[in-house]
């Protein structure tokens, strides 16, 4: 499966598979889908980003965010309370700005 918010980048890759005879389906639409209740299979996601570009920097923030989520849920999970006072001021500062 390869998603792109932007179509043109389909139509390239699309091409491309085209070119190479590869088998393939386009479908547009959101990652999500991929993603359905049921899915037996793997499902890889593979995002295609252009460097020093606004959408790296969200997708650097996003990541960042899940870090920082995942950390937290497993201090609740875990029940570990003496860590608290790390979580408990995030210095904005630090943060990579958009």
């Amino acid at each position: 499966l390869i998603f792109s918010s932007m179509s043109r980048m389909l139509d390239l890759l699309e091409d491309y598979c085209w070119w190479r005879n590869y088998r393939y389906c386009r479908l547009d639409g959101q990652t999500d889908r991929a993603h359905r209740i049921g899915q037996k299979k793997q499902v890889r996601v593979f995002r295609f980003i252009t460097d020093n570009t606004v959408d790296e920097r969200i997708i650097e923030r996003a990541e960042m965010k899940l870090h920082l989520d995942s950390i937290v849920i497993q201090q609740v999970l875990i029940g570990e309370t003496e860590h608290r006072a790390s979580f408990a001021r995030i210095d904005i500062f630090t943060l990579p700005s958009l």
